[in-house]
């Protein structure tokens, strides 16, 4: 006999048009941080965060702890990345700097596993 696990029903969280706006917002600001001209799209939505670490009742302004969240594709989410990483070291310690790339890895390794390929689009100057 095997046994089949029941699945708990799913229940909205958030309105529909509310996480379709974050949605929207999250892809907005990935097209904006393609290389321009390239014509490259990833059917990525995501975004970077930067945040200083508490210390003491305050907050440590060398001591930050960097992300990049992403879900794809973007018109109908089948996956999550989430790249955290703790006290990165450096002056250009942001989330696009430092969590994005690594985010972007697993990304890459995503879309070639599900055959997801890049988008073709035409580069901001028109040129092919």
């Amino acid at each position: 006999m095997v046994a089949t696990p029941s699945h708990p029903r799913r229940k909205r969280v958030f309105q529909e048009a509310s996480t379709a706006t974050v949605r929207n917002w999250m892809a907005a600001a990935t097209r904006l941080a393609q290389a321009p001209g390239t014509g490259l799209h990833h059917p990525v939505a995501g975004k970077s965060g930067t945040s200083q670490k508490a210390l003491h009742g305050g907050y440590d302004p060398d001591t930050v702890t960097t992300s990049f969240v992403a879900h794809l594709p973007t018109d109908q989410p089948r996956f999550v990345v989430l790249a955290v990483v703790d006290e990165p070291r450096g002056e250009d310690a942001y989330g696009a700097t430092v969590a994005l790339p690594v985010a972007y890895r697993v990304i890459d390794s995503i879309m070639a596993l599900d055959n997801l390929l890049p988008a073709r689009t035409a580069p901001v100057d028109g040129s092919l």
